[in-house]
């Protein structure tokens, strides 16, 4: 190799995922890669333009050569055991969501969703509000009805494929990740418990999902070779996440702050009238498209200090008559102004650092948002609320907090369904924050960041720990993908590091048994130890656990301490994913509309789904089919889901509260369902020609009593052993002491309705 024929680079190592492919371009010298590359490359300033080389060989992830035999697990899997693997991981996570997609009675939300979904599908139109998120869900609905016709399954089916094609997202990354790390990324998005429950739900949040990652992906694999298709798909992302759901504020300010930090030579040198925005590096550019495709979004911002301004920049007074989040008055023009200026900027801007890429990417977001936020151009006036009322409307509601969670909120949350990608995202975000490389640091902020940003909004719900999950599966996938390809698994096994598989859960058990021996968790008897008294048990248990640490010193002595505690951290590991698979089936398919979850929060009664299959049938019976007239008393809320389940039925009073719309005789309906406090004024509707009242519960709530609890409270119970038996009974059995909340009414039938349907 001559000296005009290779470059030694104390910058970069090739990662271990791309290690063997880069072999034919260099080898290590002296633990330095030596890079063989035709000389032409020693003039140019970026190497990762060199199409030859594939993608990023160059940039690498971590400074070790590629394994070279000795017994350790292969770093590039062999493609047909990957992309079988894949296949497997996809079908399992399709079926998981498929099944019984229908069976679950439709959640409030969900019947809002689907409502208005159909009557876009029907060609009734759809006009944007922020109350139910961006435009994107009703389009891919009312498209999923449009193919496969309007039902519970069809509300779900989006949902459940955009959950299953999550899975694949890791390949977007596999480079960065590494082969290995990269499919276990896979399998935790395939059987993460709050995944797998929202996948099967009929809100917006996984879809946020997969923009998230994908972004993350563009933002990387554009840093890696700057080819503008990933500033393109990047546009698109953003776009996309805006007509998603809010959320993507938080997403965006998440991906941009530490691209200003990789940046910040770029933006120091441009402040000091040093560099111009065109010879930015690639985080300096990608952090252009990112912000500049937002600044437009952000003007509505402006209504935290409407009251100082004395204008009405996102109104927050439901007094007024006028809707949450928009601009009146004077606020109109002061609006018009800001968003236009923000505009103008981001035009400046976008054009200094890339004119041909920046307005190709702008065309596309803008591309996208116009067809969505217009309902494919038939209503216009949604552009507006795009681009001012979607944030105005967040603005005015984050002072009112619904749901009144605590501020622990995603902890407990995260402790009951994600503990495995947490436990291990923590630890490695550790290691990686003193010891990773720009990747690895990036993934250890990541889901930190995110963690703090939805515990300091003001709105938490449970179905926003999607979000809070995603970053701590992909960190914590990296991070056992690692500990896996760091071991030398055959002499390791062969040398008794077999045991360790065996000793982990019977260690568990044993630190459990001691934890609470003498005492007996609420609602559930402990075991005995074979009648021995608790003295006795206690000689016992110490005694075995005292082989346990003998046997690991003599493991370490036989394969090394690093060896062996890195069995014993995928043993560890092992146990809690078989943890994790059990949650997540409990979660979803275990009386998923009863609220016995910290995931289910609200749920619609599987009543009601009953009541529903009743009158479909009188329906059927009677011959009157669509006309068959139903009587929905609208007080509480209880107008939904009842207008998804009856959308084909004459339902009449327009589901008004009885309140208001007193009946004065009888009713003429053949159904007839009233809110128990409107009990005693439908009588007159009722009491003659009408079965007797059969109570049912309309919607029912967890029992929220950790809503009292205190910051101090919460970590007492952390830290005194003889506090963890209730929370670690709900953590394995979902045993809670206060009993579920309910909310009920009543359902009358018309005598002359055949028997059968009341049967």
């Amino acid at each position: 190799m001559t000296g005009d024929e290779s470059k030694i680079s104390s910058e970069y190592a090739p990662s271990p995922a791309v290690a063997a492919a880069a072999m034919s371009h260099g080898t290590w010298v002296d633990g330095r890669w030596v890079e063989s590359v035709p000389a032409v490359l020693d003039q140019r300033p970026d190497w990762d333009r060199y199409e030859g080389a594939g993608p990023s060989p160059f940039r690498t992830d971590s400074p070790e050569p590629p394994p070279t035999g000795g017994g350790g697990w292969r770093h590039d899997l062999p493609f047909r055991w990957e992309a079988g693997a894949y296949v497997s991981l996809f079908l399992v996570a399709l079926a998981m969501r498929l099944y019984d997609l229908g069976g679950r009675a439709v959640h409030h939300d969900e019947s809002l969703h689907g409502y208005f979904s159909w009557q876009l599908f029907n060609g009734n139109g759809y006009a944007h509000d922020p109350l139910m998120h961006g435009p994107f869900l009703f389009h891919i609905t009312a498209g999923s009805f449009f193919l496969f016709g309007d039902n519970d399954f069809t509300l779900r089916l989006a949902p459940a494929l955009f959950g299953t094609a999550l899975v694949l997202t890791p390949l977007l990354l596999r480079n960065r990740l590494g082969n290995v790390s990269a499919l276990i990324v896979a399998g935790m998005l395939a059987f993460s418990p709050s995944l797998l429950y929202f996948s099967r739900f009929a809100r917006n949040d996984i879809f946020v999902a997969l923009w998230t990652i994908a972004l993350v992906a563009m933002v990387w694999r554009y840093m890696d070779d700057r080819r503008p298709r990933y500033v393109y798909l990047t546009a698109a992302l953003v776009s996309l996440g805006f007509a998603t759901k809010e959320t993507q504020y938080i997403v965006v300010a998440l991906v941009a702050i530490p691209l200003l930090v990789i940046a910040r030579g770029d933006v120091l040198e441009w402040v000091w009238g040093r560099r111009i925005l065109s010879e930015w590096g690639p985080a300096g550019g990608m952090l252009v498209v990112i912000v500049t495709l937002t600044l437009p979004m952000i003007g509505a911002v402006s209504g935290l200090i409407q009251d100082a301004l004395g204008v009405t920049l996102a109104n927050d007074d439901s007094s007024t008559g006028l809707p949450f989040g928009v601009a009146s008055g004077t606020g109109e023009v002061v609006a018009v102004a800001i968003t236009a200026f923000l505009v103008a900027t981001s035009f400046v801007v976008g054009m200094l650092w890339n004119r041909r890429v920046w307005l190709t990417g702008f065309g596309i977001a803008a591309g996208i948002f116009v067809v969505l936020f217009s309902t494919v151009f038939t209503n216009w006036p949604g552009l507006a609320s795009g681009v001012w009322q979607g944030l105005g409307y967040w603005v005015a509601q984050q002072e009112i907090a619904r749901g009144s969670q605590p501020d622990f909120y995603y902890v407990m949350l995260t402790s009951v369904y994600e503990f495995l990608p947490a436990t291990i995202g923590l630890v490695g975000a550790v290691y990686y924050a003193f010891k990773g490389d720009a990747f690895t640091r990036f993934l250890a902020y990541w889901p930190l960041a995110t963690f703090a940003a939805y515990s300091a909004a003001g709105e938490k719900m449970p179905w926003l720990e999607v979000q809070v999950a995603l970053p701590f599966i992909v960190l914590g996938g990296k991070v056992l993908g690692d500990l896996v390809t760091s071991l030398n698994w055959r002499p390791s096994m062969a040398r008794g590091g077999g045991f360790v598989f065996a000793g982990v859960p019977i260690a568990v058990i044993v630190l459990w048994r001691l934890i609470f021996l003498g005492s007996t968790p609420y609602g559930r008897t402990q075991p005995g130890l074979g009648g021995l008294d608790e003295a006795a048990g206690a000689v016992v248990l110490f005694g075995v656990l005292g082989l346990l640490v003998a046997g690991l010193f003599w493991l370490t002595r036989r394969i090394g301490s690093r060896q062996a505690y890195g069995l014993v951290g995928v043993g560890v590991v092992g146990l809690l994913a078989v943890l994790t698979i059990r949650t997540g089936w409990i979660a979803t398919y275990q009386d998923p509309d009863v609220p016995t979850e910290l995931l289910v929060y609200t749920q619609t009664s599987p009543a009601l789904a009953d009541i529903a299959r009743e009158i479909d049938a009188a329906a059927d019976l009677t011959g009157e089919g669509a006309d068959l007239k139903v009587t929905v008393d609208g007080l509480s809320g209880f107008s939904w889901p009842w207008t998804w389940y009856l959308r084909d039925y004459a339902v009449t009073n327009n589901y008004s509260n009885l309140a208001y719309t007193r009946p004065d005789g009888p009713s003429d309906s053949s159904v007839f369902i009233v809110h128990t406090g409107n009990e005693s004024i439908a009588k007159p509707a009722i009491e003659t020609g009408f079965t007797e009242g059969r109570r049912f519960p309309h919607r029912q709530w967890f029992a929220e009593s950790y809503k009292q609890t205190t910051w101090r409270q919460f970590f007492d119970t952390l830290v005194r052993p003889s506090r963890w038996q209730n929370n670690l009974n709900f953590f394995l059995y979902r045993e809670v002491s206060d009993p579920i909340g309910s909310e009920d009414g009543f359902v009358y039938f018309n005598r002359n309705l055949p028997l059968r349907a009341l049967e």
